[in-house]
């Protein structure tokens, strides 16, 4: 077992390592990209009262 301690140890140091530089890329990549705050709510507008001559209307070819 004691032969095996030094591979654990570079294992357990490549992961963090690797899990640090994970975690960095994703946080350059944050502050990257452009939030968009300055855009204020959308505003939908009421759909229009359905009649008898929307439901007939004819196909334009």
């Amino acid at each position: 077992m004691d032969a095996l301690k030094p591979f654990l140890l570079l294992a357990c140091v490549a992961f963090v390592t690797g899990f640090a530089g994970y975690v960095a890329v994703l946080r350059v990549q944050d502050l990257a990209s452009p939030v968009a705050t300055w855009q204020g709510p959308i505003e939908a507008t009421a759909p229009a009262p359905m009649t008898a001559d929307s439901w007939n209307i004819g196909k334009r070819i």
